[in-house]
């Protein structure tokens, strides 16, 4: 997709399509958007191999803070026994 020109604000494996993305990782207290935000921080760092300077840039937050989302991300998924397959297979 880089090659041609096409780019989506993330994987589209784990975060569907960029709408979706522009839904999440917006500023939100939401209970819900919160969750899902620190799962798919979480899976993207653990499991897909993005840095967390990566996630604190594209979602304009400082790198303390990612960490902090990512390790609530992880809490959460163990927690709940999620699995990134999991998330991945969510809607279908």
């Amino acid at each position: 997709m880089r090659k041609a020109g096409l780019f989506q604000k993330s994987d589209e494996r784990m975060l569907r399509d960029g709408d979706f993305v522009d839904r999440i990782i917006g500023p939100s207290k939401e209970r819900t958007i919160v969750k899902a935000r620190a799962l798919i921080c979480y899976g993207t760092v653990r499991e897909l191999g993005m840095t967390m300077t990566e996630v604190a840039k594209h979602l304009k937050i400082t790198l303390s803070t990612a960490s902090t989302v990512v390790n609530k991300g992880e809490k959460i998924a163990r927690d709940q026994c999620l699995s990134v397959k999991d998330m991945l297979n969510a809607n279908k």
